[in-house]
């Protein structure tokens, strides 16, 4: 059959990608710190929301510089012009400084006197004060504020929760992109050694991108239903590298193998009963596993899960219809380009 139906099943397989596309340019966000329920720490901060007076959500910004001091009439003039653009930002409820007060506030200002400290209070309904210390932010919100805030003058520092959960983000994400540069050009030569065929070592490669592409967008399209953690997007391109390449190896070596003594349908046909029998039950295997981290009941560590579920599922989805489509229509073709 996916021999016979080759052409539109690798046409199929290429539909997942445009939604993919969508979710994956579209800027879509996914929780940078999710609450872990039921521990005696969070039980703690619901006892502070209720008990103590709520305040809105802020983000603070600490002013320096070098030699102007935070009581000079230039040092006041660059941070007002730094944060004039949030004045008529409507998510801004109020921005405090040092100078609300007269004299200026030494809480705000520095024993040194070349920093002070402004926040940024934010509108909306204002939780209780224990929620700061999970920095509880939309998505997206706090880089957008982030940005409108920079000064020619002062050097700007973002302070709080907030600012440390999206800087820890985005060092994570910034080395997952370093990792996969390095990682997927080693994995290439290691299948051109064991392939000895260019074409051969391309395959798994391209399932590995594909699968990734869409557990990525499916792990993002789970966020928008629940909270999903921001370091899914690891788990997804760690896992989903891994099982892709490995369950194409089987399908690819089993294909040579089968090639070498039958025609191409009969070597698909024989290959999709051994290696992709092999490949559903190991998929299940590793999903089960994965599925195991549910009984946790903590968010960030179920989310990891599922997004790892995700990723698994579409590796065997891709591994069982694009490759053997790909397979058919190359036929011998994939010894090509030998090394």
């Amino acid at each position: 059959m996916a021999y016979r139906f080759r052409w539109p099943l690798l046409l199929l397989s290429f539909l997942p990608l445009i939604p993919a596309a969508v979710l994956l340019l579209g800027g879509a966000d996914l929780e940078l710190e999710v609450q872990p329920p039921l521990t005696d720490s969070v039980r703690a901060v619901q006892l502070m929301d209720r008990e103590l007076p709520g305040r809105p959500p802020t983000i603070g910004f600490i002013f320096s510089h070098a030699t102007l001091s935070a009581t000079d009439a230039a040092f006041r003039e660059a941070v007002e012009r730094a944060v004039a653009p949030l004045k008529l930002d409507k998510r801004v409820a109020r921005i405090r400084t040092a100078w609300d007060s007269q004299p200026p506030d030494p809480v705000r200002i520095s024993h040194d006197g070349h920093h002070t400290w402004v926040t940024v209070e934010l509108t909306g309904r204002a939780p209780a004060f224990a929620s700061m210390t999970f920095g509880g932010l939309p998505p997206g919100l706090y880089a957008s504020i982030r940005q409108r805030v920079r000064s020619d003058v002062l050097e700007v520092t973002a302070t709080g929760a907030a600012a440390m959960n999206y800087d820890f983000y985005q060092v994570t994400q910034e080395d997952l992109r370093r990792s996969e540069l390095v990682v997927l050009p080693l994995v290439l030569v290691l299948l051109l050694l064991v392939f000895g065929s260019g074409v051969a070592a391309m395959l798994p490669v391209v399932v590995g991108v594909l699968a990734v592409a869409v557990g990525l967008a499916g792990t993002l399209l789970l966020g928008r239903i629940t909270p999903v953690s921001g370091y899914a997007s690891n788990i997804v391109s760690m896992i989903g590298l891994g099982v892709a390449i490995d369950y194409s190896l089987f399908v690819v070596t089993r294909f040579r193998e089968e090639l070498r003594e039958h025609a191409v349908p009969v070597a698909l046909g024989r290959t999709l009963a051994t290696a992709g029998r092999a490949v559903i039950f190991s998929g299940l295997t590793v999903a089960i596993g994965l599925a195991s981290l549910m009984i946790l009941r903590m968010n960030t560590i179920s989310s990891l899960g599922l997004a790892g579920m995700i990723v698994v599922g579409a590796a065997v989805v891709y591994a069982l219809t694009f490759l053997p489509a790909l397979l058919a229509i190359l036929g011998p073709r994939v010894d090509a380009l030998r090394v």
